[in-house]
């Protein structure tokens, strides 16, 4: 794909919440809106993921990317005015790729965190299953004005198995309690294999269907993965749907 790329250091007068601590999203949820942009528009469907951003399960332990479920919508209102005041600033720089917002969503509150200027790895692994096919063609047909008539509109589940050190590399004693502070973090990703899945009838099956798929897999490593992805998924599509982030249907 002819994507360019930027860092455009201005994009911060786009963002209105600048987080130091994140630990206690307690009634928020947190996930990640990207498009694609080219020729000074934004086209295509938004490309939505809910993510598990701990080490452990019901996040805890040191921050970590470890799944994701990711869903496709059409037409996004809410999103749209955020989208919206980047169109200027992008079509003057000449932008073309993926780019989006980080939101922390709340009842009645939308808090966009930060614009993000690069491709989503490996947030965009879950495009796979949701257009049947492969997310760099997908995007490529995308880019010159083919658009798949064959994507999946039900959300996708992706888990992440990672190998000890990930992502620290010096850890407390056994009996120590667990908190991040008490871990030196990694700022390199050594993840091992990022794993898939598309349930014909809800994301718990898609769970489950990767949950399969890792315990079936043979590795020659020590490897650690959440098995809790995607199982908060029913009240957090509820909230979403009322909150405006996701289609009903």
């Amino acid at each position: 794909m002819d994507m360019l790329v930027k860092n455009p250091t201005y994009l911060s007068n786009y963002v209105t919440f600048d987080p130091t601590d994140l630990s206690d999203l307690q009634g928020l949820i947190p996930i990640k809106v990207g498009r694609w942009f080219q020729n000074g528009e934004w086209i295509g469907p938004y490309h939505l993921f809910y993510s598990y951003q701990r080490l452990m399960e019901k996040e805890k332990g040191a921050p970590a990317f470890m799944g994701c479920v990711a869903w496709l919508e059409d037409e996004l209102p809410l999103a749209d005015k955020y989208f919206n005041t980047l169109t200027e600033p992008f079509a003057d720089g000449e932008y073309n790729g993926f780019y989006g917002y980080e939101f922390i969503l709340g009842q009645n509150n939308v808090t966009p965190l930060s614009v993000f200027t690069h491709m989503l790895f490996p947030h965009l692994y879950p495009i796979n299953e949701l257009v049947r096919g492969n997310w760099y063609l997908y995007f490529d047909h995308i880019q010159h004005g083919n658009f798949p008539v064959y994507t999946v509109r039900k959300p996708a589940v992706l888990i992440t198995v990672t190998s000890p050190p990930f992502p620290f590399i010096s850890c407390p004693p056994p009996e120590a309690d667990i908190h991040e502070k008490a871990f030196k973090h990694v700022y390199s990703t050594p993840v091992a294999h990022c794993v898939t899945a598309l349930g014909e009838t809800d994301v718990n099956e898609g769970r489950r269907r990767a949950l399969r798929t890792v315990n079936n897999m043979n590795m020659d490593i020590t490897a650690q993965y959440r098995t809790d992805i995607g199982l908060d998924w029913a009240n957090v599509r509820d909230s979403l749907i009322d909150w405006g982030f996701m289609n009903a249907n």
